[in-house]
């Protein structure tokens, strides 16, 4: 791999990490995820890369503004996670709701007392 292809992969993921940061707030949660699976093909690429090869100056304060992004991303997937967790919680209050006005007994059933 050439120079010019670390300046590419370098420069894709900032594209890519920027394009997500403006609309964080618009992803759903299957779009963050693709788009965090794109930027770790990225950062594969380029970490097998640097093993041949150590990273410029540029590159490593590009990457570092890049990994400053995580944080809020991070933050998203915090909030999508508490979404699903709170929605899991609601369907299983609703559950127990609902199971406690459902019949545990067979209508067909037949009732004996026994006389003393």
């Amino acid at each position: 791999m050439q120079r010019s292809q670390m300046d590419s992969l370098v420069f894709e993921l900032e594209k890519l990490t920027h394009s997500m940061i403006e609309r964080l707030n618009l992803l759903t949660s299957e779009e963050l995820v693709q788009n965090i699976d794109a930027r770790q093909a990225i950062i594969d690429q380029i970490v097998s890369f640097a093993a041949t090869e150590p990273l410029n100056e540029q590159h490593k304060a590009t990457l570092q503004a890049v990994i400053g992004h995580d944080e809020l991303i991070r933050g998203r997937l915090e909030y999508f996670k508490r979404e699903a967790s709170d929605w899991l919680q609601q369907r299983d209050r609703a559950k127990m709701q609902r199971s406690a006005y459902e019949v545990s007994y067979s209508p067909d059933s037949i009732l004996m007392d026994k006389r003393k």
